[in-house]
């Protein structure tokens, strides 16, 4: 899915006239909060501010210079599932503040109550759960029913796709995917196979 900033950028650049939050919110499928978010992460980026904010709207800057920007914010609920439990897992018992998270995520605080409801549900049958203690977000559930889970619905999202050693690595860490690709090495040697990637 093309980044929503990029789209903004794009919805500016057609535009003759500037462009209200609210149209832009529209259009882009969220809240005027992140459209916010958006515009100030553009211009903080560049050089010199590429998009003017006025009583009218938004607007390009005349001698805007726009480059494209590589992010990996997740734009469906599907990634934000895996990305938040992902981020949960890796903090451990101090979890994460669910603001920060809603503005990283740049959707809405609201949307990220009815996400993780959502989300509660799908992982019901894994044992697990994402609780919220004073807006601090964390998982609960057994360690091996955690890592079973992320298993799951990598493999779920990834279709029949094959998951290769960099998807591993980037889920479940370098240290773990290379202590487990020795343990296949030793083992497929010691018995002459042979195994790929995959």
């Amino acid at each position: 899915m093309k980044d929503k900033r990029s789209l903004l950028l794009s919805i500016l650049q057609k535009s003759s006239v500037p462009i209200t939050g609210k149209q832009l919110a529209d259009q882009l499928d969220c809240s005027t909060r992140p459209v916010i978010n958006y515009v100030n992460q553009i211009n903080s980026s560049a050089m010199k501010p590429v998009i003017r904010s006025s009583q009218d709207g938004y607007s390009l800057s005349p001698d805007a210079v726009i480059e494209k920007e590589d992010d990996d914010i997740p734009q469906n609920k599907s990634q934000r599932m895996i990305y938040i439990l992902k981020l949960l897992m890796l903090s451990g018992e101090t979890g994460v503040d669910a603001f920060d998270l809603s503005d990283e995520l740049m959707i809405s605080y609201s949307l990220l109550k009815k996400e993780i409801t959502d989300f509660n549900s799908t992982l019901k049958p894994f044992n697990i759960s994402i609780i919220s203690r004073n807006n601090n977000l964390s998982v609960k559930g057994k360690e091996k029913d955690k890592r079973k889970t992320v298993t799951a619905l990598i493999h779920k999202f990834q279709g029949d796709n094959f998951i290769d050693l960099d998807t591993l690595k980037e889920y479940f860490g370098t240290e773990m995917v290379d202590k487990i690709q020795a343990i296949i090495n030793e083992n497929t040697s010691r018995f002459h196979a042979y195994i790929n990637d995959f």
